[in-house]
């Protein structure tokens, strides 16, 4: 599971570089940072840090970002699996900020504990995980409209993950915020 996970990202290419890291390849940022990715059946919590990714059985997904009665599709799997990577990815890099709890959301939804990134950039996995479905949904070169379709949605779903308003300096990053969030 984990190793067709890598080589999907191997393979996806994007008609602009990720809008955080060092610009590279989604595949070669998670090799930098994470040299070892453990799957359990037992884990009750995906996790990372000094260098490892700890993820449970349901490593394909973050089940609580479906709508209620939404059966996933593949498209679901596929994509969700790759954006949770890149946020467990994202707590291995030095200067990781973690997660952060607030009582509201920037959306004016309920907070979640430790659940939350204080801020869009640098930000933690959220941010990396939202910007990169972001990415697909908008430049993904190779990812089909199913695909594209259900990155829109998951990082619509995002937006309750994040305390402050979401902004960028990266005008490519600002102009998907305006389409995708700030509806």
């Amino acid at each position: 599971m984990v190793i067709a996970k890598l080589e999907a990202l191997r393979h996806q290419r994007f008609s602009k570089p990720l809008p955080f890291g060092d610009a590279l390849t989604a595949y070669d940022h998670v090799r930098k940072y994470t040299h070892t990715i453990t799957v359990s059946l037992g884990a009750s919590l995906n996790e990372a840090g000094g260098g490892f990714v700890h993820a449970n059985r349901n490593f394909a997904r973050w089940p609580n970002l479906s709508g209620p009665g939404d059966p996933p599709g593949p498209a679901a799997y596929y994509i969700e699996s790759l954006y949770l990577l890149l946020h467990e990815n994202r707590h291995n890099e030095p200067g990781d900020p973690g997660h952060t709890s607030c009582a509201t959301a920037w959306d004016g939804e309920t907070g979640l504990p430790n659940g939350m990134d204080a801020q869009f950039e640098p930000g933690s996995g959220y941010a990396y995980a939202a910007l990169y479905l972001m990415w697909v949904y908008k430049y993904g070169l190779y990812d089909s409209p199913e695909v594209r379709a259900q990155a829109k949605a998951d990082a619509i779903s995002l937006k309750g993950r994040f305390c402050a308003k979401p902004a960028s300096a990266n005008p490519d990053v600002q102009a998907l915020l305006t389409e995708l969030w700030m509806v």
